[in-house]
């Protein structure tokens, strides 16, 4: 018994960009889409880990899928505004 396996046509590459500054204004749309990821490297990072309940992580990644956000930024975000406050 031998397994079959069908596999889709082939993805056709996107066509290059026209000029190089296409191809910068292209990635710098993308740099500002992405604003948290440039801040974190002006000033240097720290990884931080911590348990949640599943219930708690399950409406935490509601929130963020629901807004269209990562989980990191929003976690940063309130950590920030926390300490905002203070």
């Amino acid at each position: 018994m031998s397994k079959k396996v069908a596999f889709g046509t082939k993805p056709t590459p996107s066509a290059p960009p026209a000029s190089l500054d296409d191809l910068v204004r292209s990635r710098s749309e993308v740099a500002q889409q992405e604003p948290a990821a440039n801040e974190a490297t002006a000033e240097g990072t720290r990884r931080l880990s911590l348990d949640l309940q599943i219930s708690l992580h399950t409406k935490v990644k509601m929130h963020c899928v629901q807004n269209g956000l990562l989980m990191a930024d929003y976690v940063r975000g309130l950590i920030i505004q926390d300490l905002a406050k203070k």
